[in-house]
């Protein structure tokens, strides 16, 4: 790669580096109001832990 494409890969990165994606928002309610409303998924961190504990035997 040549020193100009380094820097702006570069720049790339550090301008998307601190971006979140935001929540979809439900559609399924949007359309179907008789559908039971979804209860709030946990975070991020909550979740992997849970994931990583079915995993394991006890």
């Amino acid at each position: 790669m040549s020193k100009r494409e380094e820097q702006k890969l570069a720049a790339l990165i550090k301008k998307h580096a601190g971006k979140a994606v935001p929540p979809r928002k439900d559609r399924d309610a949007q359309y179907d109001s008789t559908l039971r409303p979804r209860t709030v998924e946990q975070d991020a961190e909550t979740s992997r832990l849970f994931k990583e504990m079915k995993k394991r035997e006890f």
